[in-house]
């Protein structure tokens, strides 16, 4: 009993780091599709907060775009270059452009973030993660 009990204890620590670890990686502030004045190309718009003590080198995105009626579509993977400094927001790589040319193209569902560090280190991010870092 006392075994199961000191097993649970280290579980719930893990994953007590688990989740402050990816809570203090990025921040999704806003992700949204708009239509491109080019014709039926969609662009995507997708601005995070980096949340850690580290300068971020890449973060890629990997999603499906979703249709109006709800189907999975095309899957796509986008890369914010850097460096996104601690605390501040990736304001010079946010925007996509003609991304997907499907009129009937309405989100942009993402399944796994991959973050590198320009230290070298990295960090996936998936799962219940996501709902950690303001998605779902």
């Amino acid at each position: 009993m006392r075994d199961s009990i000191d097993k649970h204890i280290k579980d719930s620590i893990k994953v007590k780091r688990w989740s402050d670890k990816i809570k203090n990686s990025i921040k999704i502030t806003s992700c949204y599709l708009t239509s491109s004045e080019y014709g039926n190309g969609k662009n995507i718009y997708l601005y995070y907060v980096n949340k850690s003590k580290k300068t971020i080198k890449y973060v890629t995105f990997h999603g499906y775009i979703i249709n109006s009626v709800g189907d999975y579509t095309d899957m796509i993977d986008l890369k914010s270059i850097g460096p996104i400094k601690s605390g501040k927001n990736n304001v010079d790589s946010y925007y996509w452009e003609d991304i997907v040319y499907d009129y009937h193209a309405k989100n942009f569902d993402i399944h796994r973030i991959d973050v590198e560090y320009v230290d070298g280190s990295k960090i996936t991010i998936q799962g219940s993660g996501l709902s950690l870092i303001g998605l779902r």
